[in-house]
């Protein structure tokens, strides 16, 4: 009698630790990103900002993974409106040089992807990448009001469930906001 009670008692233990670790994912554990001009959430954690060069960073997923080495990363780059004159004021130029310097490609996109950011449809592009490791790109280059923009870049290791992925990027674009400064 005991030891059925024993093992329904593990049962019930069991059950519980499985349903925990299925749950979806609470508020709590959700990532609120500020970086200069923007904000917005993640549904899973991610590093604080880490300086990626002059006006850009990157943010990891798992947060403690290191450059390179975790499922997803999401590059940031401010392109204010000097930086546009400089590349002739083309968004393609602008992607390029984004797309070189910070997400380590300079193949051209294999195809357009299109997203809602801050309530506008923006066509970014996307691709396939196996250096230094097989991953999926993202790029987004999205307009702020005073004229500056902002590149966002998503990189998925393919190791990465795409259903994950997506839902990261999602989530960043749906609650993507420009942060007014004086």
């Amino acid at each position: 009698m005991k030891s059925n009670r024993v093992q329904v008692l593990i049962l019930f233990m069991v059950a519980i630790f499985i349903c925990t670790m299925t749950a979806p994912i609470s508020a709590a554990e959700t990532g609120d990103i500020q970086w200069g001009k923007v904000s917005f959430k993640t549904p899973v954690p991610f590093s604080p900002p880490q300086k990626a060069g002059l006006d850009a960073v990157v943010l990891l997923h798992p947060p403690e993974s290191g450059l390179g080495k975790g499922q997803m990363e999401i590059t940031l780059v401010a392109v204010s409106k000097d930086m546009q004159e400089s590349m002739g004021n083309k968004d393609t130029e602008i992607l390029s040089y984004v797309k070189a310097t910070f997400l380590a490609s300079a193949k051209p996109a294999t195809k357009s992807v299109e997203r809602s950011f801050l309530g506008r449809k923006v066509v970014g592009e996307a691709q396939a990448s196996s250096i230094p490791k097989k991953v999926e790109l993202e790029l987004y280059l999205i307009p702020l009001t005073d004229g500056d923009k902002v590149a966002v870049g998503f990189t998925r290791d393919i190791a990465m469930s795409k259903e994950k992925a997506e839902s990261i990027v999602n989530m960043v674009a749906q609650s993507f906001k420009e942060i007014k400064t004086k």
